[in-house]
């Protein structure tokens, strides 16, 4: 029989092992990450669906992780450091490179903690903070970024958060600020991986279509169709829905049966001249260069 310490042994030979295999390259144990724009994204309702299949787990002490927002720290620690090395060294950029993903990989270890050794790991944050940094502290890794018209992203943000104040300018800078983000990763350093290490999916076409993008998305995670159980995917209730909340009188993040008008794309519609201008003024550019709109003329 193990004891406690056979017991830590055996996870941490485990852990080490699936980390190891994901250096090696082994996509099926490659940890998946979804990232948005901005909180009311979707995150919540992508991360359901790949819960799905048995094989994901979200850590069990973080249902959002956020370890990207503040990785400029580590960049800025592995600059500072490398300025103390020898001359041959601190002017070979592949030291800095290893540096920054071995903290990335120090990162998945307490990460991979939290989920039971058979599991593969599975990570969310509804911020794109940082995102340039994903690949520097995870090459091995998959990252889905999930983006959402802007619009209803802040509607739905305004109803969950009412009481905020300056609620709707705040919410449309964190998302116009988000997108830029997405944006520059996507023309920038992660535009030679698009497709290879990493997938935008737009949240109206996960509603519109799921079933096409769904099939898409396993392909993409190299995860058989077969494994993935489609007949509980259509019949997903909802969580933290702005719009319905079942019994209660606020938003909240309790599973509630999805209703048959359930409709949550053009939520904005109703907006009047000042948050239409309002919008625009803050994020209509960024609402343009996703192609949501092909002018401000909406």
């Amino acid at each position: 029989m193990l004891n406690g310490n056979d017991n830590t042994i055996s996870q941490t030979t485990t852990m080490e092992t699936k980390l190891n295999s994901v250096a090696d390259g082994n996509r099926k144990d490659s940890p998946v990450f979804i990232l948005s724009p901005a909180p009311r994204s979707g995150t919540n309702y992508l991360a359901h669906i790949l819960l799905l299949n048995p094989d994901f787990q979200l850590p069990n002490l973080l249902w959002e992780d956020y370890m990207l927002m503040y990785s400029h720290l580590l960049e800025q620690y592995t600059s500072q450091t490398s300025k103390r090395w020898s001359k041959k060294i601190r002017e070979n950029d592949d030291y800095q490179k290893s540096l920054l993903e071995h903290l990335g990989g120090g990162i998945l270890s307490f990460l991979y903690k939290q989920v039971e050794n058979n599991k593969r790991l599975l990570c969310k944050t509804p911020r794109a903070h940082n995102i340039s940094n994903f690949f520097l502290l995870f090459p091995q890794a998959k990252l889905l970024i999930l983006i959402r018209d802007g619009r209803d992203v802040v509607e739905s943000a305004v109803r969950t958060w009412p009481k905020r104040i300056l609620a709707f300018e705040r919410s449309a800078y964190t998302w116009a600020r988000g997108a830029r983000q997405v944006i520059e990763f996507m023309q920038g350093s992660g535009r030679d991986l698009r497709g290879k290490s990493w997938k935008i999916i737009k949240y109206e076409d996960l509603i519109q279509n799921p079933e096409t993008i769904l099939i898409n998305l396993l392909d993409f995670l190299d995860i058989h169709a077969d494994t993935f159980d489609m007949a509980q995917f259509k019949k997903m209730p909802l969580w933290g829905s702005s719009i319905y909340h079942g019994p209660k009188s606020e938003v909240h993040w309790e599973p509630v049966d999805k209703p048959r008008d359930f409709k949550p794309i053009g939520k904005w519609g109703n907006w009047d001249y000042w948050h239409k201008s309002t919008f625009k003024m803050i994020a209509g550019q960024e609402l343009v260069r996703l192609g949501y709109v092909y002018s401000n003329d909406w």
